[in-house]
């Protein structure tokens, strides 16, 4: 489709015709989908408990409770807590540019956002910072050895995988993705809360249509608590 619709656009260009025919056209995958899984809540209680207390484990907490993106998680910086307030700031992400950190803005407007901490994570970014010796306020949260951002791909093979490999050893918890741990968020707040819109926006997502498309996945224990059977 790219070829013929690159090749009518030049077409166009060269006055050979009037309109391109590929324009339209839709190809239709037929590879089925990967389904995403998610923790219980109740793993999640046991695995942020298990993080708070590893060495690599502040990162999975805070896409745990947070549900941010890896890139959102690595960008965060110690001026983006406010202890005061309880809240952080999600206003950058770390994504990899020929295999080097490159900080830069979110994936969209809608991922520029404030997020309520909660009263455990809160405590461990505290104790993170103290741990730190009260770290300046451009110094990443989560930074490589260097100081510098990770990128998405070295966190996850450098601490990430040595952080679940432990957890599956004590845990018996199977692994699951940095974004399959975003899904797990969504899921957990939308069958407490049951306000899609506040899940979306906490999320960052620009429609709601994104959040219960693909990020709210019904269980059949939610399902029967909701319509009571």
């Amino acid at each position: 489709r790219l070829c013929v619709k690159g090749m009518y656009d030049a077409a166009i260009e060269e006055g050979l015709c009037l309109f391109n025919p590929a324009v339209d056209i839709r190809v239709k995958s037929f590879v089925p989908k990967q389904k995403k899984s998610t923790y219980s809540a109740e793993n999640v209680d046991a695995l942020f408990l298990y993080a708070s207390n590893h060495k690599y484990g502040l990162g999975v907490c805070l896409l745990l409770d947070l549900g941010l993106r890896c890139s959102e998680m690595l960008g965060l910086q110690w001026r983006d807590v406010d202890f005061v307030n309880h809240c952080i700031d999600v206003s950058r992400a770390s994504v990899s540019v020929d295999g080097k950190a490159y900080v830069s803005i979110p994936k969209n407007e809608t991922s520029v956002r404030t997020l309520p901490l909660s009263s455990r994570l809160e405590r461990l970014l505290y104790c993170a910072w103290l741990q730190a010796n009260r770290p300046t306020d451009d110094s990443y949260i989560v930074p490589a050895p260097s100081g510098a951002p990770y990128t998405p791909a070295n966190f996850t093979k450098n601490r990430y995988n040595v952080f679940f490999k432990d957890a599956n050893t004590d845990l018996g918890l199977q692994r699951l993705s940095p974004h399959e741990l975003r899904h797990t968020c969504g899921t957990n707040l939308y069958a407490r809360s049951g306000d899609i819109s506040a899940v979306s926006a906490f999320l960052g997502h620009s429609s709601v249509v994104v959040t219960t498309k693909f990020y709210v996945h019904i269980s059949t224990d939610m399902m029967r608590k909701r319509l009571q059977i």
